[in-house]
């Protein structure tokens, strides 16, 4: 395929970009807490593990009869030597990340109201850029951590019922998703519209702010609905701008028959991106009256721009380790959440639902596009869904690189 990727939990593809370079920073707090899973409801109870072995062992059997997903972690307190196990790595019940320790500890108390010792560790990521690889003969970079939460796309009440388009996009008199205006330039004058429909005259949204480095309206909800936002900082600069190609992007689509959500595997989305299929195979009122089919937007299946998103197959391929071949011969990215996939993928982001660019064709509805869930599997959801947001870009052909790729001395671009 032309393609050359990093792979595995934590690849030296760390790269100094936009002025960003990888700095290490406190993103929030994982609660751990000691002991065993109670059958009964799903808390916890004991006295803790005997060591790290124990606790490990635990996890992989399945505590208390619990499930549990493949972000769960075992660590031992600094203080006391006690072993632990992270909380959220229960889907049945556990917390998300924590933005603050003070939330950590409210949830401690709030949540887990039967265990007899827990702490809130700090969890820590590096911002900055990383390479995703050669994709396509091109190298592929994407921001480390998120420039915020957004909606892929929204629209007015009478459009798909509020849940937006699934088209990335200009196409005809349509514009363009929200986020693809939002990181993109030239839609500096693009009006904010209300739930109805109708332009607000003097208010403008996801008017190219990313692109420009400012601050403003970014869109957020169903109806049109957004909220302040501000690039000042992690907008991006005129020295990374001349380095951004303007790129052909393939935005095909899965056939919502032999592919749905839930049964692709890496090396088929890789191709089904590329095929002719479209986001929109939803015809008249198969499912509730049509009212989730009800815009006219022609799909199209590639889209010529700066800034996008990575895609489920980019994704799909960082896995890497022992797991890497299973995981790639046997595992749905809808299933990454199991074999150990997401725990050896590095665009993974524990408690971090993130956006791809990709849009999921479904017989009754318009609306859907594939993101990467916090669990660590692909799904799907309506584009007025509100996730993270990672730019994606691909440099131009005469980038000289040069550096190691670690943290501490990563890779550094100029242009010939």
């Amino acid at each position: 395929f032309g393609n050359l990727r990093y792979v595995g939990k934590n690849p030296c593809n760390y790269v100094t970009f936009n002025n960003e370079a990888p700095t290490l920073e406190v993103v929030g707090y994982d609660l751990y807490v000691d002991g065993d899973i109670s059958t009964g409801n799903g808390r916890i109870e004991g006295s803790g593990f005997a060591d790290l072995s124990a606790c490990q062992t635990a996890i992989n059997n399945g505590i208390g009869g619990v499930s549990i997903d493949g972000t769960v972690e075992c660590a031992t307190h600094e203080d006391t030597g006690k072993v632990y196990v992270k909380a959220k790595g229960f889907m049945t019940w556990g917390p998300p990340v924590a933005s603050t320790k003070e939330q950590c500890e409210q949830w401690s108390a709030s949540y887990i109201n039967e265990i007899t010792g827990g702490y809130c560790k700090e969890k820590s990521s590096y911002n900055g850029w990383r390479i995703i690889g050669v994709v396509d003969n091109q190298i592929k970079l994407i921001r480390n951590e998120s420039i915020g939460e957004y909606s892929w796309d929204t629209s007015a009440s009478s459009v798909n019922s509020e849940n937006g388009i699934n088209q990335w996009g200009e196409s005809g008199e349509y514009k363009g998703a929200d986020l693809m205006k939002l990181l993109n330039p030239g839609y500096d004058m693009n009006l904010a519209e209300d739930a109805s429909g109708n332009t607000i005259a003097g208010t403008y949204a996801n008017n190219s702010l990313y692109w420009n480095k400012q601050s403003g309206n970014c869109y957020t909800s169903t109806k049109n609905a957004y909220t302040t936002c501000d690039f000042s900082t992690t907008g991006l600069t005129e020295t990374a701008k001349n380095m951004i190609d303007k790129h052909t992007w393939n935005l095909g689509s899965n056939d919502g028959t032999t592919y749905t959500y839930n049964n692709i595997k890496a090396k088929p989305f890789y191709e089904l991106e590329r095929s002719n299929n479209t986001g929109k195979i939803c015809e008249g009122t198969t499912y509730q009256n049509g009212k989730y089919c009800t815009d006219t937007v022609n799909r199209t299946t590639t889209w010529e721009g700066y800034v996008g998103l990575m895609s489920p197959s980019d994704y799909g391929y960082a896995v890497g380790g022992e797991a890497r071949t299973n995981c790639l011969a046997n595992t749905n990215l809808f299933n990454y959440n199991t074999n150990n996939c997401n725990s050896n993928d590095w665009l993974y982001k524990t408690s971090t639902s993130q956006w791809t660019m990709s849009p999921n064709a479904d017989s009754s509805d318009a609306v859907f596009v594939f993101y990467v869930y916090s669990g660590g599997n692909v799904y799907d959801a309506s584009a007025c869904s509100v996730f993270s947001v990672r730019p994606a870009l691909f440099l131009i052909p005469s980038i000289t690189i040069s550096g190691e790729g670690t943290p501490t001395d990563p890779y550094t671009l100029s242009a010939n």
